[in-house]
């Protein structure tokens, strides 16, 4: 496990919390990036989420015989 940067943000009256750019550089985040949402005790963690290749989902889609 690698050591991020720290840097601190905070929450829009719309629920909303900005990621530092540090942060998005660190972890090549995107417009667009997607994430999963949990909370563990009184932390928050977002989890990003990469999109299922096309070929690994045409994959899924296949008959199993």
């Amino acid at each position: 496990m690698s050591l991020s940067p720290i840097s601190t943000t905070k929450m829009s009256s719309k629920g909303q919390v900005v990621i530092p750019e540090e942060i998005r550089d660190y972890l090549e985040l995107e417009n667009g990036s997607k994430f999963i949402v949990m909370t563990v005790d009184d932390s928050i963690i977002l989890k990003k989420i990469q999109p299922i290749a096309e070929d690994n989902f045409l994959v899924l889609l296949k008959p199993h015989s």
